[in-house]
Order: C-alpha cells, then sequence, then structure tokens
C-alpha cells in the first residue's frame, strides 16, 4: 500500500546527507552505537494511512511518513554531527513542494516530535502527510 510512496520519497531523499545510508520502514536497522559503523543513518517510516473519505469501492486516504536522522551522540565527531545539521537543512528544503508523481498532491508538514535520546542515540524527525491517495477494492469473483 505504502510501498512505491515510500520508493518516490527515496529517490528524493537520496543523497541529502552525503554518505549516509538510506533505510525504509521494513529494513533492519544499523547497530550505529558499535565502533566500526558510521555514527548516523536516515530513515523513512510509514506512519499510518487514516480514511478521509470512503465509499462502497474506495477509500481517499493519507499516507504518512516521518523521516527520521538518527545521529550516536557519543561516537558522533564534529564533521558528523555537522553533516547531521546540514542534512535535516536538505531533507526539509527537498520535501517541500514535492509533489509526489500520479494523483498525489503536495505534502503537508505535520508536527514533529521533539528530538528524542535512547541509548545515546538522538533522533531528529520530519513528519509528512501525503493527502489523497484513492485506494481502491478488487472485485472479488
Amino acid at each position: 500500500m505504502f510501498a512505491q510512496l515510500e520508493t518516490d520519497l527515496h529517490a528524493l531523499l537520496d543523497g541529502a546527507v552525503p554518505g549516509v545510508t538510506l533505510h525504509g520502514t521494513l529494513d533492519p536497522l544499523p547497530e550505529i552505537g558499535q565502533s566500526g559503523t558510521r555514527p548516523i543513518f536516515l530513515r523513512t517510516e510509514w506512519g499510518g494511512a487514516p480514511i478521509t473519505a470512503r465509499t462502497t469501492d474506495a477509500a481517499q486516504v493519507e499516507q504518512r511518513f516521518a523521516v527520521s536522522l538518527y545521529v550516536a551522540g557519543a561516537r558522533a565527531s564534529e564533521s558528523d554531527r555537522t553533516a547531521a545539521l546540514a542534512g535535516l537543512t536538505e531533507i526539509l528544503r527537498r520535501l517541500i513542494g514535492w509533489q509526489p508523481t500520479g494523483e498525489h498532491s503536495q505534502v503537508e508538514f505535520d508536527a514533529g516530535a521533539p528530538p528524542d535520546e535512547f541509548g545515546g542515540v538522538w533522533r531528529y524527525s520530519i513528519n509528512i502527510t501525503i493527502p489523497s491517495v484513492t485506494l481502491r477494492v478488487q472485485p472479488q469473483e
């Protein structure tokens, strides 16, 4: 249901934070707190699809995603932190005005969660909604 939109989102965000790996909703997450791995990664995560209208054979939904940059604070160098800050700006720049292919409207920005930390890894998220996605039911035979 969300796979094509997430693929389009990945194409948009590819290279937004140079040298940082981009992961999707179903991808395993790297252990950035361990030595030998880069202390930064970027992830898109599907956040649901609330129905805004429906008929007997279709539903109008909003696809929600979080675009999150993770930084292992204790392991991140000054250049990693600089890349993270510049990357957040670049991610936002790319998302503003983005209109996925097809029948979709421009993305809307949702109230973001404040940065949070767990086990020394900080998460900085930008939450978006892609409105007006039509899902059709296939007739059963």
